[in-house]
């Protein structure tokens, strides 16, 4: 991950059902000379065990990854979205904007009982897309 990478504040995300699922991670923010701010972050969380035990369920707590739901930027405006599989594992993209947030990328991954969540946003997406593109495409399962 670019920068120095911090502990991030228990992030949330509230799901249709009403759940709410509390996140760990890092990430960081880089600023250059032009005012360019790109902030990275990684965050994970183990799913409940009704998650687990249904994957119906699970399914759910991927497709409730929204702009809307995050508790972290003001990016609430979904542009597009898309879901994939990587290396056979389910995931989503979603793609925000804001005020201040040009681009915000949301990746989550569904790996088993773990939901990984990838993000990165800017407040000037010419500048930064390249970098985050390849943040986003760092990522790896095994």
């Amino acid at each position: 991950m670019p920068g120095q990478p911090q502990d991030l504040p228990g992030n949330q995300y509230t799901l249709p059902s009403g759940d709410t699922l509390v996140y760990q991670g890092k990430g960081s923010l880089i600023e250059n000379q032009q005012g360019i701010k790109v902030m990275y972050g990684v965050m994970y969380t183990d799913l409940p065990v009704a998650f687990r035990k249904n994957s119906k369920a699970a399914q759910q707590a991927l497709a409730g990854i929204t702009c809307e739901n995050s508790s972290f930027m003001d990016a609430k405006q979904l542009t597009s979205q898309q879901t994939f599989r990587l290396n056979g594992f389910p995931g989503r993209e979603i793609k925000c904007q804001g005020e201040e947030i040009a681009l915000a990328k949301i990746r989550a991954f569904l790996v088993g009982e773990r939901l990984y969540i990838l993000i990165a946003a800017t407040n000037h997406e010419p500048g930064a897309a390249k970098s985050i593109d390849g943040f986003m495409k760092s990522f790896k399962i095994r």
